[in-house]
């Protein structure tokens, strides 16, 4: 009987002192988001975005595992139905939408919004990207081609050259109908919309996720790997610049001017004002990771994420 006496004592003691050490364990603070000047996050619950676009400081697109329309600058959102996963969208000064999904291409204007197919490739024949100069010139890329529209969408036709690269993810941009890159793998190509120029392959093992130009001679150029390209001579050439802090994966940027721009990648959106000669750290997300950015103008910008996370800059 004392036996068992002096282990029920024992037990006691023993989770009383376990309690005690519980009660006096370091308490970890919980992780939280860290938003500069002109900041603000909105969450959309079960959502995954990949791209993000406002063609003003009003109307936008948010895409991914959800299709979501504002007309307010990102303050509310509207579903539209749609059957897939959007990956890529652009859309046009006249509010024709285009969105990329896996094997095609499809689309809404503002006197049809119902979302139809337009192009529809094969699976070993992807479109991944899709841009506009003006409301009827356009391309995209797919199957490793360029193609073109010159009526806003309603006809596509196939351009004379083909990329070089095997890399099942390629982006363009143009600055004019005539002066545009496409970037793919490791390789940037100079197209003046019809031709495509021999590549300029980048020391980036990682490959290309982002290209945006200034101008037809400065463009910038972001990889998975941190690093940041610039040329100067439209393409021909580039140096790097420096790189993004910590920042390893899928890396999106967009340049206002030459010396002015940002970047995202993980978890964080970075600006620049000397030209990627240097990156400041404007937003650090707790643990949604971001995918693309998107700007209108200096003073409004957005970004999109993982676990429906959308960022809005305004100033």
């Amino acid at each position: 009987m004392k036996t068992i006496v002096s282990l029920c004592t024992l037990f006691f003691m023993f989770q009383l002192t376990a309690c005690e050490k519980g009660e006096n364990a370091p308490v970890v603070p919980p992780k939280v988001d860290s938003l500069g000047v002109g900041w603000s996050k909105r969450v959309i619950e079960g959502a995954q975005f990949s791209d993000i676009f406002f063609n003003n400081t009003l109307t936008g697109y948010a895409a991914g595992n959800q299709l979501l329309k504002s007309l307010d600058g990102g303050n509310s959102w509207t579903p539209v139905v749609v059957s897939s996963y959007i990956d890529n969208l652009f859309v046009t000064a006249d509010n024709k939408a285009f969105f990329i999904r896996r094997g095609g291409l499809l689309q809404s204007t503002a006197a049809q919004p119902a979302i139809t197919q337009s192009i529809s490739h094969s699976r070993t024949s992807e479109v991944t990207d899709v841009f506009f100069t003006d409301n009827n010139i356009g391309y995209y890329v797919g199957n490793n081609k360029l193609y073109k529209t010159i009526d806003g969408g309603s006809t596509w036709g196939q351009g004379t050259a083909q990329l070089s690269s095997t890399a099942d993810y390629s982006s363009l941009f143009f600055v004019n109908n005539s002066s545009g890159w496409i970037v793919s793998g490791n390789k940037v190509y100079r197209t003046d919309g019809i031709n495509i120029s021999s590549p300029v392959s980048l020391d980036t093992s990682l490959g290309i996720t982002g290209v945006h130009a200034v101008s037809t001679a400065v463009l910038y150029i972001g990889a998975r790997s941190g690093k940041i390209f610039k040329s100067s001579d439209g393409g021909n050439s580039f140096v790097v610049r420096a790189p993004l802090p910590n920042g390893v994966g899928f890396t999106d940027i967009y340049f206002l001017n030459e010396q002015t721009g940002y970047a995202c990648v993980d978890r964080r959106v970075f600006k620049t004002t000397d030209g990627a000669g240097s990156w400041t750290q404007v937003v650090c997300l707790a643990d949604a990771e971001l995918g693309e950015l998107h700007f209108t103008d200096a003073n409004h910008g957005w970004v999109c994420g993982l676990d429906g996370t959308l960022l809005i800059f305004k100033q």
